[in-house]
């Protein structure tokens, strides 16, 4: 539309409207229409005028100044639905009794009622549509019943067939539908910008969401590996000095308590790190072959001890209909089993723990009942929720943050199942894990190492006990590690193992506390240690041509990380053991260090005993 044009039909649109654009367009189609009306009926006023038709004049005069009135108003006063309802009204009403005058259905004005449910949707919107579509309707039916009665003026007919009245009418006619189409084509070119701008914003709100949630997964990795830190320190060393042997029983209580209470801090915050892990949507799932009644005596073995401190029999049942593969996350299995079987031994003073295995249509459910304190109705309802137990003394009487639940139901949910409670107060209660049957395929080998008792690097139980601290000394290895651990980089390696009293490792770390607790627990081990603070440092040492029997490998070093410190050795065809050990913790963080070439992985703080396997690769 020419810009002139435009800022004509502006000077009547209020200033209110031109802020927004769909407004502003549908200001412009009313001032339009008015314009249009009153640049056509002055003309067949002339006509009427001068042919004597008083009545049609009289319309027409009428339409005119209504529409004047109107246009000199809506600035004003920006009434713009009014204005449009009284358009719509004095249109209807003009076509009805120009119809009316000049031939009922037979008048060329008639057809101009399809325009009225066109001009209320552009005008005021779809919920206009209906309403004037009835009176659209209505009014042709009482020209039709008049039609029928045989009130006609056909006449007036003739006249209103000549030359100019059915011009302007027509032009009328025409103008109107021209203002519609413009406004709808207009109005859809709106939307269409509107729906892109809105697809940009979501998709600047997900970016936005997405870098949120990778800086909080940024700082909570960088807290957890802040907190593990010291945390290695305190239950290293209280370790080590349980192990001693010249401890009184205060002395061995007092010490307990430490390595207990560092225990329970490590499971927080094992719990917040999973919890962040889930919501952010960052888990992914493995697809491995795992056995049922193996993972239930993996989680019977982790917890019969306890137990049996609290008089408690823990029990397994895999029913016979359970294949004997499945496909899934295991260590995820595992990890929602740990919690709940650690929650049913804290939350039971006597009587049993049954975890039990069986098949339900195609469906696998893994329950866990106990003898315990029960679950009122009310708690059920909120207990997968973040942060909430049964009652607020619960974390007063047993412990705990309320974290474990809420990370298995999601767990569960991620891998397409649910988890059911039955339970009431004093009778104990039944947690059931749904989870959908998925059979390994026939020929399928079963998992050759299956993992380790005990609870997945990057997870402790959520919600469980802390896991009981040595009772006290470990026996020395026997003899040297493995033969697949001795170097290969150097001609010199028999002779070293001959001459060496001990088996030697070399320690990379450079945080003071933990060379102190690794040194401990390796010379326990009966390895003599020596230690390298820094990256190049540590390299140097490695390709010297030293006998090593094994790495322990930081990865936050000076200089040059663990990681590609490792890279390098294995570059320069060094096979030396090397066992990652860092305060990094994530499913990714040990991936990283088996691509980069270590052996094995080893998370801050880790006891004795998780030493020793990461060291013996068993």
């Amino acid at each position: 539309m020419p810009p002139w044009i435009l800022r004509a039909l502006d000077h009547f649109v209020p200033p209110a409207r031109k802020t927004d654009e769909v407004e502003l367009r549908q200001g412009r189609l009313l001032v339009a229409m008015l314009g249009l009306v009153l640049l056509t009926v002055p003309w067949n006023s002339v006509v009427q005028l001068y042919r004597g038709h008083w009545a049609l004049l009289g319309v027409s005069t009428t339409t005119i100044a209504l529409h004047s009135a109107a246009l000199l108003a809506y600035r004003r006063y920006d009434n713009h639905a009014l204005i449009s309802q009284l358009l719509l009204a004095f249109g209807a009403l003009g076509i009805w009794a120009a119809a009316l005058l000049s031939g009922l259905l037979y008048s060329p004005v008639t057809p101009i009622f399809a325009a009225v449910p066109l001009v209320a949707l552009a005008l005021i919107g779809e919920r206009a549509v209906r309403r004037w579509t009835v009176v659209s309707i209505t009014a042709v039916l009482s020209l039709t019943a008049a039609e029928l009665a045989g009130f006609s003026q056909r006449d007036m007919l003739l006249q209103f067939f000549q030359p100019v009245p059915v011009t302007l009418n027509l032009l009328l006619l025409v103008g109107y539908i021209a203002g519609i189409g413009y406004f709808l084509q207009v109005l859809n070119e709106i939307q269409r910008q509107q729906v892109e701008q809105a697809r940009r914003a979501a998709d600047e709100a997900r970016a936005a969401a997405d870098a949120a949630n990778a800086a909080k997964s940024s700082f909570l990795a960088n807290m957890s590996h802040e907190l593990r830190t010291p945390m290695n320190g305190v239950l290293g060393l209280a370790e080590v000095l349980l192990h001693g042997k010249n401890l009184t029983e205060a002395q061995r209580l007092q010490l307990r308590t430490i390595h207990e209470s560092g225990r329970t801090l490590v499971s927080l915050l094992n719990d917040i790190l999973d919890l962040s892990k889930v919501e952010s949507g960052h888990v992914q799932l493995d697809e491995l072959p795992w056995a049922v009644p193996t993972a239930l005596e993996e989680v019977r073995q982790l917890f019969g001890q306890s137990a049996a401190r609290k008089g408690l029999v823990l029990r397994t049942r895999c029913g016979p209909e359970v294949p004997p593969l499945l496909l899934g996350d295991p260590a995820r299995v595992r990890q929602v089993l740990l919690n709940l079987v650690g929650n049913a031994i804290k939350f039971t003073a006597a009587g049993e723990v049954e975890l039990s295995a069986a098949l339900s249509g195609p469906t696998l459910r893994l329950s866990v009942r106990d003898t315990g304190i029960g679950v009122d109705v009310d708690a059920q309802q909120r207990i997968f929720e973040p942060f909430t137990q049964a009652d607020s003394s619960t974390s007063r009487r047993h412990g705990g943050t309320g974290l474990g639940l809420a990370i298995c139901s999601r767990l569960v949910g991620l891998m397409g199942g649910r988890i059911e409670l039955q339970s009431a107060p004093g009778l104990g209660s039944r947690f059931t894990v749904c989870l959908p049957l998925r059979p390994a395929p026939p020929g399928t080998a079963p998992p050759a190492d299956p993992a380790p008792v005990g609870p997945p690097p990057d997870v402790l139980p959520g919600g469980s006990a802390p896991l009981p601290a040595p009772d006290g000394p470990l026996p020395a290895p026997e003899g040297p590690p493995p033969p697949d651990a001795a170097p290969t980089n150097t001609p010199a390696a028999p002779a070293a193992r001959a001459v060496a009293a001990k088996p030697r490792c070399l320690l990379v770390e450079d945080v003071a506390v933990n060379q102190v607790v690794a040194t401990m627990m390796m010379e326990r081990l009966g390895f003599s240690v020596e230690v390298v603070d820094e990256g190049p440092a540590a390299l140097s040492r490695i390709l010297e041509g030293d006998h090593w029997d094994i790495i322990l490998m930081d990865w936050q070093l000076p200089g040059m990380d663990g990681l590609e410190v490792t890279r390098r050795a294995r570059a320069a065809g060094v096979r030396l053991r090397i066992v990652g050990v860092t305060a990094n913790v994530r499913a990714e963080d040990r991936e990283a260090g088996l691509a980069a070439g270590m052996d094995d992985f080893v998370g801050k703080p880790y006891t004795l005993d998780q030493l020793q396997r990461a060291v013996r690769g068993s």
